[in-house]
């Protein structure tokens, strides 16, 4: 993570709140919320939230987004609970598949998103290429 941010401002760091929020760090290669939340994002978690929440909402920004244990590997998306099933929703732009896992067995809910610290730009790669390591010179 530090080497996709870079140099943090000392004022971001202070505003972290260690003793009740959880803070997780979207892949590099993943898409589900794009463009949303972009690859590489730094997410502030509220660990006190572990089942989706239902209610009205107005536009995307007022979803509920969850960071989910995927068992092998996490996921920050829109979640819904169907039955035993929770599903996955990605972002209509991106080129992620809705995915749908038994809940509790194959995902479990670390908690809500409350924050996001993204950079605007990461690379030049399109969703789903390999992110570059620097530029390609000719």
């Amino acid at each position: 993570m530090i080497e996709s941010w870079g140099r943090v401002p000392l004022e971001f760091v202070q505003q972290l709140d260690l003793r009740n929020r959880l803070y997780g760090f979207i892949g590099l290669k993943d898409y589900t919320l794009y463009p949303l939340i972009r690859p590489g994002s730094f997410v502030e978690i509220d660990p006190d939230v572990k089942r989706p929440r239902h209610g009205v909402v107005r536009s995307e920004f007022e979803r509920p987004i969850y960071f989910v244990d995927l068992r092998n590997e996490y996921a920050c998306s829109w979640c819904e609970l169907v039955e035993d099933k929770l599903v996955l929703t990605p972002h209509p732009l991106s080129p992620v598949k809705t995915r749908i896992f038994i809940f509790q067995k194959e995902a479990e809910i670390i908690g809500q998103v409350t924050g996001v610290a993204m950079r605007i730009v990461l690379s030049l790669a399109e969703p789903g290429e390999e992110i570059s390591k620097g530029p390609s010179r000719p």
